[in-house]
């Protein structure tokens, strides 16, 4: 016997056990009930969720970091990452040095390493360029021609070393007294600033002027043929040029004369 019998006959009992119960009444209660309202409960009716007018998608979406804080991120990386293969890389090769597997022993880094290999004598196999500078000195007769051989380095100390070549004859001629000294030297252009100590306008004002003239001659004439583009010099006395005449103008530049 099926739910739905059972419970049909039980009404029936019921119905007459009671009284006052008319037909109609009767008739609806032993209408037989839908199979479905016992095999499974009456569902809900599901509620649309309204929309949210304040909600934002963009809200719960990953924001990135404003520019400034990624430049400084990505600088902060690269620096990091430069700093690592610089100490790795200077390790590295003071470690291959201090193995012998790089080093040079014939190669070097300034003249004063290349006289020490020079003064270790014939034996030592080194190949070293020397720069041969031709120097006009004062002589007793006149301009003698010099060859000055000096190991190249930077201009300005092979000038000053031709120019203390040059200012020799003129400290032994004027009987000696404080050295001469070359102070600073510069050059702008094709003008050749060249500041000695007082002692060198002492010098020349012993000579006669025509000795001076020949001097001045020969230390221009030696700066023009060695060390172009350089074509005037001026002299100048412990920082400043000279604003009195002597037997030898310094107030002006000094130049080759032009060959005819």
């Amino acid at each position: 016997m099926t739910v739905a019998r059972w419970r049909d006959q039980r009404r029936d009992d019921d119905m007459q056990d009671e009284e006052g119960v008319d037909e109609e009444e009767s008739l609806r209660l032993m209408a037989p009930v839908p199979q479905e309202s016992y095999d499974a409960p009456p569902r809900r009716p599901r509620r649309r969720r309204e929309p949210d007018p304040d909600y934002d998608d963009d809200d719960e979406r990953p924001r990135k970091a404003a520019w400034p804080l990624r430049l400084l991120a990505w600088g902060s990386m690269l620096a990091l990452f430069f700093g690592i293969g610089y100490g790795v890389a200077t390790f590295g090769l003071k470690w291959l040095d201090a193995q012998g597997k790089i080093s040079q022993p014939e190669v070097v880094d300034s003249p004063e390493e290349a006289q020490r290999l020079l003064d270790k004598g014939p034996e030592t196999r080194v190949s070293i360029r020397r720069g041969d500078y031709r120097l006009h000195i004062l002589g007793k007769e006149g301009l003698e021609s010099r060859t000055l051989g000096v190991i190249p380095g930077v201009t300005e100390e092979d000038l000053r070393t031709c120019l203390e070549a040059v200012l020799e004859p003129l400290q032994a001629e004027a009987g000696g007294g404080d050295p001469m000294r070359v102070l600073h030297l510069f050059r702008a252009g094709d003008m050749l600033y060249l500041d000695i100590n007082q002692p060198f306008l002492a010098a020349l004002e012993k000579l006669p002027s025509d000795r001076g003239i020949l001097f001045m001659t020969g230390l221009v004439r030696s700066v023009v043929e060695n060390f172009p583009p350089s074509v005037q010099v001026q002299i100048m006395i412990n920082g400043k040029i000279p604003t009195a005449k002597g037997p030898i103008d310094l107030t002006v530049p000094w130049t080759l004369a032009p060959q005819s």
